[in-house]
């Protein structure tokens, strides 16, 4: 389980904190959410803890006291939450099992290849001795044989070879040579480079890092990474590993999928060349102000045709 949201449990946060005011649950909220991100305690400190909470004012330093006495216990180390340490541990748990899961998967899958390709050579070996080997057929016919055509001396092979210079051996190892793929080059293996080598292992080490478990990997994930790798050259992987630390909510929505960053990939590879990310605050307050610019440039244009309608009867 990924520690990128908080599971929130709306029935239970409000049927234990439904006195208290908008104020104090800021303050609760502000501290649980630093438990969370941390996966430890309120620091014992008080202006660490009011630093945490953003209080500043005699309210709200009083805010945050009633906060901890209420809903914490105080540890050698720490203000601890109850609820919150249960559900550190939990989620620490699910993403452990996640993670075995995955690996054991990838384990699994590995065995199962082996024994593929182990099977097809024992059967590619016993190919050739077991395959039925033409006879000849000797038996003349009342057609009339036609006179055979004449080739140079020099010819190193017969077009037409008498029945009785077949051999056994001679089938035999034509019919190998020419019906049997050697198995060396049939094998399959998972350790061969994949296309997109690099762009994979940074979206696989971020993912894993950011969710706990195993990105998918399968023909559409092969042909995104080769895209990104086509479109931005040595630096798609650095540009990936920005995108699974993007906090934006819509990839946190959609859990990182790579046709997000497919789609957005030149303003990823942007925001990672200039180092700053836009967040999606700052995309609604550009809009409100690009908004805000319109109407005002409206208005000046207005108030420019009024006073050229004006200018122009006065001048009549």
């Amino acid at each position: 389980m990924s520690f990128a949201y908080l599971p929130w449990y709306t029935g239970d946060y409000l049927r234990d904190t439904r006195h208290l005011t908008p104020m104090r649950h800021g303050v609760y909220l502000l501290l649980l959410a630093h438990c969370w991100d941390q996966k430890g305690p309120v620091p014992l400190d008080e202006q660490e803890a009011a630093g945490i909470a953003n209080c500043r004012s005699a309210d709200e330093i009083d805010a945050l006291r009633y906060i901890l006495d209420r809903y914490f216990v105080r540890m050698d180390d720490g203000w601890y939450n109850k609820r919150m340490v249960e559900e550190i541990a939990r989620a620490e748990t699910i993403s452990d099992t996640r993670r075995k899961g995955a690996l054991e998967g990838v384990r699994l899958r590995r065995a199962a290849v082996r024994q593929a390709e182990a099977e097809h050579e024992r059967n590619t070996s016993t190919a050739c001795p077991g395959s039925p080997i033409p006879t000849p057929n000797t038996t003349t016919t009342s057609n009339p044989t036609p006179t055979p055509t004449a080739y140079p001396p020099s010819s190193d092979k017969q077009l037409n070879p008498s029945p009785s210079s077949l051999s056994v051996s001679s089938l035999r190892s034509e019919t190998c040579s020419s019906s049997v793929v050697p198995a060396r080059s049939r094998k399959i293996s998972l350790d061969a480079p994949p296309p997109a080598r690099e762009e994979w292992g940074a979206y696989r080490e971020s993912y894993l890092a950011r969710y706990g478990v195993e990105p998918v990997r399968n023909a559409k994930v092969n042909r995104q990474l080769q895209e990104l790798r086509k479109r931005l050259g040595a630096e798609a992987p650095d540009v990936i590993r920005l995108y699974l630390q993007h906090n934006g909510a819509f990839y946190v929505r959609a859990q990182h999928q790579l046709d997000l960053l497919v789609r957005d990939a030149e303003a990823m590879r942007t925001q990672w060349a200039t180092g700053r990310r836009v967040t999606d605050k700052e995309a609604r307050d550009l809009d409100q102000h690009d908004g805000k610019a319109a109407k005002w440039n409206r208005l000046i244009e207005k108030a420019r045709l009024e006073d050229e309608e004006l200018a122009t009867r006065t001048g009549s």
